[in-house]
């Protein structure tokens, strides 16, 4: 028989039911995962509780194996709750108090490792109290993986426990604007991504903004501009600060051009951005026609399905052409129908090396536009939140202007 890995794992599902955590907080089960099998979670079920006090701010998840064993236990917060400095020891408590269950009897070959992933900053001390009552093994010198996640200066953090047969995670899930603690096995550990971070539950408020006008989820292969230059995801880096990047390149010119989508934790996308190589531009004017095209199909994506009238004008102004250019004006007005003509507009007047950088405000100033010559010869297209521009940190980048 297999020996339990904390006080979920291993355990059938009513021992979780039963256990110190759902006692002190009341979960109720709001779905016994008795419907159609989901084929993403590899024979295993859900089943999914709430919080009497937290019933839209929590939710319990567990994945049930055939033989009736907890192989999956994770607990979801909403992302904007937890970052509340009012509702900051209500949610301390309960993420405390599932991981004392969920971890169980620490074991001496796990301690340190345990301490270091939850380690506290000095200045955090007041804040996660009960943390460090429940834990008091873990360093006050610091601030560890998981504590960086719960902060939302990091998008996910794993430690292997128990000779690497259990997994701990915590994850900022952008997606649905939660963040996900749990204890898995070895086995669904490795799945996880794909059984968990996409969950059909969101806890975001009616009237939230989200995205960066048409940019709204962090997939964008699967946007309209995504499938139409087949758009493949190469590589996600680790954040830098508070901004996570995905780097996604063109299959039919690879290497000349490619799209980076930054992601902050507690948002969502930050940015994204388009660099085209200005070598591969100059060769020929089939490329240079062929840069247009991308470069206008990703401001159509940016500007939105239905744009308003300001951020027509607006963008209609940045890449207005010359009268003297009906060929520049017919492939950008393809992509681009309310595009201005008469006067080389800024954005333009980059794109053919007749300016350096230009930078619109759009959506009330909520969305900058900037169109610039990057580093090592890249022309960077860059669409992003004005509220975030100094995490951004690129040079070219830019706060709204007020008059």
């Amino acid at each position: 028989m297999t020996t339990p890995r904390g006080n979920f794992l291993d355990h059938p599902v009513s021992d979780l039911e039963t256990s110190s955590f759902a006692r002190a907080y009341g979960l109720t089960l709001a779905d016994a995962g008795d419907g159609p099998a989901d084929p993403r979670l590899l024979g295993l079920r859900r089943r999914t509780y709430r919080p009497r006090a937290l019933p839209e701010l929590a939710e319990v998840e567990v994945l049930v194996a055939p033989t009736g064993l907890v192989e999956v236990a994770g607990l979801w917060l909403s992302r904007a709750w937890a970052s509340d400095r009012a509702s900051l020891p209500a949610a301390v408590g309960i993420y405390t108090a599932f991981l004392v269950d969920a971890i169980g009897e620490v074991l001496p070959r796990d301690a340190q490792a345990i301490g270091d992933f939850f380690a506290v900053s000095f200045e955090q001390l007041k804040s996660f109290d009960e943390f460090l009552t429940a834990f008091p093994f873990v360093p006050r010198d610091g601030v560890g993986a998981a504590n960086e996640v719960f902060l939302a200066r990091r998008l996910d953090a794993s430690l292997p426990l128990r000779a690497s047969t259990a997994t701990l995670i915590v994850r900022n899930d952008v997606s649905s604007g939660r963040m996900y603690v749990g204890i898995a096995t070895a086995t669904a550990a490795f799945d996880l991504a794909a059984m968990l971070f996409h969950a059909p539950t969101s806890f975001t408020r009616a009237g939230d903004r989200a995205g960066v006008l048409g940019w709204q989820a962090p997939d964008v292969e699967t946007t309209p501009f995504g499938r139409r230059f087949s758009l493949e995801l190469d590589r996600a880096a680790p954040p830098q600060g508070r901004i996570a990047r995905r780097y996604y390149g063109f299959p039919r010119i690879p290497g000349s051009a490619r799209v980076e989508v930054l992601v902050e934790p507690t948002r969502g996308i930050a940015g994204v951005l388009l660099r085209i190589d200005q070598d591969w531009v100059e060769r020929s004017d089939g490329n240079f026609f062929s840069a247009l095209d991308v470069l206008s199909a990703f401001v159509a994506e940016g500007a939105g399905d239905t744009p308003d009238a300001r951020t027509r004008v607006e963008i209609g102004s940045f890449f207005s052409v010359s009268s003297d250019d009906p060929d520049l004006f017919k492939r950008v007005h393809a992509a681009l129908p309310f595009v201005a003509r008469g006067e080389t507009g800024e954005g333009t007047a980059v794109f053919l090396g007749q300016s350096d950088a230009a930078v619109p405000f759009l959506d009330e100033s909520r969305c900058g536009l900037v169109l610039h010559e990057g580093t090592a010869g890249w022309l960077d297209c860059l669409f992003y939140c004005t509220e975030l521009w100094e995490e951004i940190g690129s040079p070219a980048v830019a706060p709204p202007t007020t008059d």
